[in-house]
């Protein structure tokens, strides 16, 4: 094999990447568009309970709530967040974190995690 063929070859490997993370990128830019008024109604609900609340995104394009509250266990705020979702989600725990899920459109998602459940938190 020559240089020049095995430098086409080499040119489309990286194409054939390029094209597959670009794929990757517009599905999550498109679940996020179709997720945020689902977020922004988890984050609303999450702020009346009075506690240390941020968001993050994953580079799949996941939302992570990290929830900070110095009062309860976080068995105690688990509690307290299926209260505040009830009407708007479905939360089921996962290890140390909370995964909330859209009665209406089960799609629409996000992950709650707990400072104090974090390495470093």
């Amino acid at each position: 094999m020559n240089h020049d063929t095995q430098l086409f070859i080499y040119r489309q490997a990286v194409n054939k990447t390029l094209t597959f993370h670009h794929h990757e990128i517009e599905a999550g830019l498109r679940r996020a568009h179709e997720q945020e008024e689902f977020i922004y109604t988890v984050w609303r609900k999450l702020l009346t309970l009075g506690w240390q609340v941020s968001i993050a995104m994953d580079n799949r394009f996941n939302t992570i709530f990290y929830i900070r509250c110095y009062d309860l266990s976080i068995s105690e705020q688990k509690t307290h967040i299926n209260v505040v979702l009830a009407d708007v989600a479905e939360v089921v725990p996962e290890d140390e974190r909370l995964y909330a899920s859209s009665w209406k459109q089960d799609y629409l998602s996000c992950e709650i995690a707990f400072y104090d459940s974090i390495p470093g938190g």
